[in-house]
């Protein structure tokens, strides 16, 4: 799964979060995907979580808000889900 941010709407600064996730089997390409964004860790900045939806659970995938911009949660960081 890739989401890519647009910033100020402008193409050419794109980043791409890619979730660090496999899905495998039939139709694993094919799961649904959401995103959404709140404050996980208590810094009181919205951090961004992924849903994958999988027939069998939701996969969530967290990446912090550091201020600038999104990064991969780590074993460090106190996540409330």
């Amino acid at each position: 799964v890739i989401v890519v941010e647009f910033m100020g709407g402008d193409p050419s600064k794109s980043v791409s979060y890619v979730a660090p996730v496999y899905i495998d089997g039939d139709g694993g390409n094919l799961a649904p995907v959401t995103v959404e964004f709140r404050d996980v860790n208590g810094d009181q900045k919205p951090d961004m979580i992924i849903h994958i939806h999988l027939p069998t659970q939701d996969q969530p995938v967290v990446f912090i808000n550091d201020g600038s911009r999104f990064r991969p949660s780590n074993g460090s960081d106190k996540i409330h889900l």
